[in-house]
C-alpha cells in the first residue's frame, strides 16, 4: 500500500479478501476494480468498496483521500488479531450505519498489545487527518519488528485463543521481512 500511495493510487476496497499471502510471507494487493488516481477520484457516488471495511467518508460519499485505505488497513489489522469478520453480527448496511452514525469500530481484544491497539486506533480514526500515512505505518511496523528482534516477548501480552492463530504468524512475518531486507 505504501508503494501504491507513492504513485497516487487509491485502492478503495482494501480488505483481507484482496490480500494474497505467498509462501514466502509476502503480501500482494489484488482486485483493483475500483481503484483510481487520487487526483481523479476524490469522491464517489454509489457503491465503491465493501461496507465492513469502508471508511466513514466513503460511506457518506464525501471527498476522500488515501486515508480511506488507511482506515481499511486498520480493519485488516483487527482481522489479523481476531481471525473474525468485522461487524459479523450486523448486515453490511447496519455496519455502515454504525460506523457513520455511532462511530462504531470492531472491539479490540483486551489482551491486544498496547502498541498494536494504538496503531489500529489511529488507522480507523473518524478524522481522516488523524490517520497516519502508509510511510508512517511502515516505519511503525518496522520498529515493532526491531523490538521483537531485541525482545522476543514484545507481543507477549497478546494471548490469542487456540482457534485464533492468524496473529501468531506475525512474528514470523516480521522475522522474514527483516531477513529479506
Amino acid at each position: 500500500m505504501q508503494y501504491l500511495h507513492s504513485k497516487g493510487i487509491l485502492h478503495r476496497d482494501l480488505k483481507s479478501e484482496n490480500l494474497l499471502l505467498g509462501e514466502d510471507m509476502s503480501v500482494k494487493v489484488a482486485d483493483f476494480g475500483i481503484s483510481c488516481l487520487e487526483s481523479q477520484c476524490g469522491s464517489a457516488k454509489g457503491f465503491t468498496g465493501t461496507y465492513r471495511w469502508m471508511a466513514p467518508e466513503m460511506i457518506r460519499e464525501k471527498h476522500h483521500t488515501k486515508k480511506v485505505d488507511v482506515y481499511s488497513f486498520g480493519i485488516v489489522l483487527w482481522e489479523l488479531l481476531t481471525a473474525l469478520t468485522p461487524f459479523d453480527n450486523m448486515t453490511p448496511e447496519q455496519a455502515a450505519f454504525a460506523v457513520c452514525q455511532k462511530n462504531a469500530r470492531p472491539p479490540l481484544p483486551p489482551t491486544c498489545p498496547v502498541a498494536v491497539s494504538h496503531l489500529i486506533g489511529r488507522c480507523w480514526s473518524s478524522n481522516p487527518g488523524k490517520r497516519p500515512h502508509f510511510d508512517e505505518i511502515v516505519s511503525i511496523l518496522e520498529s515493532y519488528a526491531e523490538s521483537l528482534e531485541q525482545d522476543p516477548e514484545f507481543f507477549s501480552s497478546y494471548n490469542p485463543s487456540s482457534d485464533h492463530t492468524v496473529f501468531q504468524c506475525l512474528p514470523k512475518c516480521f522475522a522474514f521481512h527483516r531477513s529479506a531486507s
